[in-house]
């Protein structure tokens, strides 16, 4: 593989999902998901327990940010596929975009989750 600034771009392109993601789905989860799925907020019954055991906006926000980063994943091992000639480096290029998909989704549900 002659190394150069387009494949570098290609290999980059599935993490950038998250960036383009976040914003709209801030706004969906204001505005709609907590209106009709509540917001994973403690409550708190007549004789003083906590009760949650519903499912909530916060709960949504874990699957979809975690299928979100299982779809960049998956895509990055089909891109290096094209653009990668050995083996071992699409490994380890599709675990680094795994380990950094994970990274950025739990730092994105710590960011929206209600509390």
């Amino acid at each position: 593989m002659k190394w150069s600034l387009k494949n570098a771009f290609k290999l980059s392109c599935p993490v950038l999902v998250f960036p383009v993601l976040f914003i709209p789905y801030a706004f969906l989860n204001s505005k709609v998901l907590v209106e009709c799925l509540g917001c994973g907020c403690p409550k708190v019954n007549a004789s003083g327990e906590m009760i949650h055991d519903y499912f909530s906006a916060n709960d949504f926000t874990r699957i979809f940010w975690l299928v979100i980063a299982v779809g960049v994943t998956v895509s990055a091992w089909v891109l290096s596929k094209k653009v990668l000639e050995k083996k071992w480096v699409r490994v380890v290029y599709t675990i680094g975009i795994f380990v950094v998909s994970l990274l950025v989704m739990s730092w994105i549900v710590r960011s929206m989750m209600w509390s």
